[in-house]
C-alpha cells in the first residue's frame, strides 16, 4: 500500500514540474479535521471532566481572478460530541449535599460559505494563501442529561464505625433538542503546495473568528486559534 501511495505522488508530480497558481485557474477543494480532547478539573469530590470530539470537514470551488486574488463557495460540515461529568459537595451546619451531573452533548452544523482570498508564491510550488470566509447554518443540538442529588448527614460521633445517614436520591433527567442560528466571520491562513498543474495538498492554520450566535450581540465571541490540533489537511484539484 505505501508503495503505490508514492507511485501515485510521483505520477502526478512528473505529469508537470512546473505548477503555478494563475488567473483563470479553477480548483476543487476538500478539506478535514478530526481530534479528541480529555479535561478534568478539581479533585475527588469536587470535579468537572470533560470528553469531546469534533468533526471538522469541508469542500470548495474556488477561482483565480489574477494572479494574487481569488473567490469561491464552499459548504463546511461541523460535528461534536461531548461527555461531560461532574460531582460536587455543598457543606453547611450539619449536613453535606452531593450532588452527580452526566450529559451527553451532540451538536452538528451544515455551513454553506463564501469567501475571497490573496495568495502570494512562496517558492516554487508553494504557495500562502490568507482568505476571508463568511458563513452561515442552523445548528442543531441534542442534549440528554441526568442529575442525581441528595443529603449526607455525617455520624454524630468519631468514636467506633462511622454511622452516617443518606436521604434517598432526587433524581432529574434532561432531554432536549435545540435548533440555533450560527453565523461566522473567519480569517483563515493556508499553505498550499502543488505538485503539478493538476494537483496540490493544503494546510489550513488555524484562523481568526468572530461568531455570532442567534444574531444577538451578547452572545458573539471572538476567537484566535493557531493550536496544530485544528489544522486541517486537504487536496485542491484544477478543473478546466
Amino acid at each position: 500500500m505505501k508503495q503505490f501511495f508514492l507511485f501515485f505522488i510521483f505520477s502526478i508530480s512528473v505529469s508537470n514540474l512546473f505548477a503555478q497558481q494563475k488567473k483563470g485557474d479553477n480548483y476543487i477543494g476538500i478539506n478535514g479535521m478530526y481530534n479528541t480532547t480529555i479535561s478534568q478539573d478539581g479533585v475527588e469530590g469536587n470535579s468537572i471532566a470533560v470528553k469531546s470530539h469534533l468533526l471538522n470537514m469541508g469542500m470548495a470551488l474556488s477561482g483565480s481572478m489574477n494572479n494574487h486574488f481569488l473567490i469561491g463557495i464552499g459548504l463546511d460540515y461541523v460535528s461534536q460530541n461531548d461527555d461531560r461529568n461532574s460531582s460536587f459537595i455543598f457543606h453547611n451546619q450539619n449536613n453535606d449535599y452531593i450532588k452527580y451531573e452526566t450529559m451527553n452533548l451532540k451538536s452538528h452544523v451544515f455551513l454553506p460559505n463564501l469567501f475571497v482570498g490573496y495568495y502570494s508564491h512562496i517558492v516554487d510550488r508553494l504557495y500562502f494563501n490568507s482568505n476571508l470566509k463568511l458563513s452561515y447554518g442552523q445548528v442543531k443540538t441534542n442534549t440528554d442529561g441526568q442529575q442525581v442529588s441528595f443529603k449526607y448527614t455525617p455520624p454524630a460521633t468519631t468514636i467506633g464505625i462511622p454511622s452516617g445517614t443518606v436521604d434517598v436520591p432526587v433524581v432529574y433527567t434532561n432531554k432536549a433538542e435545540d435548533k440555533t442560528d450560527f453565523a461566522s466571520t473567519a480569517i483563515i491562513p493556508e499553505l498550499n503546495y502543488y505538485f503539478s498543474n493538476n494537483f496540490g495538498l493544503t494546510l489550513g492554520l488555524g484562523g481568526i473568528q468572530y461568531s455570532l450566535t442567534k444574531w444577538k450581540t451578547e452572545n458573539s465571541s471572538f476567537t484566535v486559534n493557531f493550536n496544530p490540533s485544528n489544522w486541517q489537511i486537504g487536496a485542491k484539484i484544477r478543473i478546466k
